[in-house]
């Protein structure tokens, strides 16, 4: 998922960045690590003195303004730094406070511990090359390659590997300086505020800030589309299990439409056709379905005793044939319809073969034996 490839991206430039924190790629060689150390140094004079600076400004907002005249003899005796005379005068004219007395000794301590600091910083930052101060559009890479081609005659080559080979700060501000440092054999840089209204470490600090806000932030949005995926799958789940209801619902319900169906065209089979019993007219006489009148005609006796007729569907046929062979007999001579309810040559023909091994029975009027039972009895 994208969501998890940027959570990736995230964390991995959150390490890389602590990783270049906490120390360089390779290690440097002495005097490149002893001017790393200098930087530090540097570095941590520059938060001191921010620290002291800070202290004689809280001094001087108690500094009363109810003398500013003598308030500047006083300021001008202290001897101060220029900036800390400008900055002193520039709050004697604002500020409400307490005795001259106490503000000037205050402000001569802190101007002396501010003195100490900056001339230990001076020497330190007397004995490192000469920085780069940051343009607008001027980035960290671009910057070393500079000074290892321009200043040190390197080949681009070289001076690509050996700038390959150093953590760069990707987030210059106009105004910080950069320090190159090579010894003929390896190359390191620092960055320090130089001019600039923010420091390396703050903006360092905020990026880990934004990085880590922005992973927080990813984390908690993988959180919601897991638990968004995992509502989707319970409702996948949820709606795979009705359509399977549905499909087996469905299949019921077609099974029972065709048992309707079977029914249904059964029951128009039944009413569309006619049921018939063949057989001799001695073997119909011996189960007791029919009799012989005095006359020696065939009589309907008890039909109910039949328990299963022949049936011809006359929406489909309209004629029926016997052979005498089904019946057990060698030669028909005649055939009787029974009931005696149908006319011959108008409801029915009768057509024997010349040699009585078949005859066939046409319907001319199927509309009248729909639904009828009947005996055909062979002599």
């Amino acid at each position: 998922m994208k969501i998890n490839a940027r959570i990736t991206l995230i964390l991995m430039m959150l390490a890389f960045l602590l990783f270049t924190l906490s120390c360089q790629k390779k290690e440097e060689s002495e005097e490149i690590s002893e001017q790393q150390r200098l930087v530090q140094q540097i570095e941590s004079l520059n938060q001191e003195l921010a620290g002291k600076e800070e202290d004689l400004r809280r001094v001087v907002t108690k500094y009363s303004k109810d003398d500013p005249e003598t308030a500047r003899e006083e300021i001008t005796r202290l001897a101060l730094t220029p900036e800390a005379e400008a900055f002193l005068s520039d709050k004697l004219q604002k500020e409400e406070g307490i005795s001259y007395e106490e503000i000037i000794e205050q402000v001569m301590q802190k101007d002396r511990e501010l003195s100490s600091l900056r001339q230990e910083r001076d020497e330190l930052l007397s004995r490192l090359p000469q920085p780069d101060t940051v343009e607008p559009g001027d980035n960290h890479y671009d910057l070393a390659m500079r000074f290892l081609i321009e200043r040190q005659g390197l080949p681009p080559s070289d001076a690509q590997k050996l700038v390959e080979r150093v953590a760069l700060f990707d987030h210059l501000l106009p105004g910080f300086t950069v320090y190159h440092f090579y010894d003929g054999t390896d190359y390191g840089s620092s960055v320090l505020q130089g001019t600039a209204t923010q420091s390396p470490n703050y903006i360092k600090e905020r990026f880990v800030n934004q990085l880590t806000k922005e992973r927080n932030e990813a984390i908690e949005m993988q959180k919601q589309l897991s638990m968004e995926n995992h509502e989707l799958e319970i409702r996948k789940s949820m709606l795979t299990s009705q359509i399977e209801s549905l499909e087996t619902e469905r299949e019921q319900i077609l099974q029972t439409l065709d048992q309707i169906t079977l029914v249904s065209q059964e029951k128009d089979i039944m009413l569309s056709s006619l049921y018939y019993y063949p057989g001799s007219v001695s073997g119909l006489k011996e189960k007791g379905i029919i009799g012989v009148s005095i006359f020696g005609k065939p009589s309907l006796k008890n039909i109910d005793i039949i328990d299963k007729y022949q049936t011809l569907d006359l929406d489909m046929a309209d004629r029926i044939i016997i052979e005498a062979s089904e019946l057990g007999i060698k030669k028909i001579q005649r055939i009787h319809i029974l009931p005696d309810l149908f006319e011959q040559g108008k409801d029915y023909n009768i057509n024997l073969a010349p040699d009585g091994s078949v005859f066939e029975i046409s319907l001319l009027n199927k509309k009248r034996f729909k639904m009828e039972k009947i005996i055909i009895a062979v002599q």
